[in-house]
Formats: structure tokens, sequence, C-alpha cells
């Protein structure tokens, strides 16, 4: 699919060019469709409206040992 996208976004010009990525991501939903390989079964038991439970798969954590960034002193500069 990257492919596909690539070559949208070289040979097309303004809006089409813009949308490349949700081009591409179509493109990838019919191939995989034609491929057998996309399931609608989960839809049968989903409601057609539902409440939004927040933090479903449980609560954000922050780990401090990830958040270190040595090249942030440079965040602020152009090249």
């Amino acid at each position: 699919m990257l492919i596909f996208i690539l070559l949208i976004t070289r040979f097309s010009k303004g809006f089409i060019s813009n949308i490349s990525v949700l081009l591409g991501i179509g493109f990838g939903f019919v191939v995989a469709l034609l491929m057998g390989e996309v399931s609608f079964s989960g839809l049968n038991d989903a409601a057609w409206f539902a409440i939004v439970r927040p933090f479903a798969f449980g609560w954000p954590t922050f780990d401090p040992a990830f958040d270190y960034h040595p090249d942030d002193r440079h965040a602020d500069r152009i090249y």
C-alpha cells in the first residue's frame, strides 16, 4: 500500500495528492476484502448507540525512564 500512496503523491496534484494516505487506506481495505481478510462478524452484536466508558482499557501510566530526551535542548532550533 505504501507504493500506492507514493505513486499517488508523485503523479497527482492538489487535493488528490493531499488525500493520498486516505486513498491508500481505502485501497488497502479493498485488497484485504478481496483476499478474504475482512470479517464483519463483530458488527452483529454491536449496539447502535452506547455510552462511552472512559479509560475502558485502564488508566494511563507514566514511566519517567522513557521520558528522557537528550536532544531536547535543541528542540527550539530550526535547521
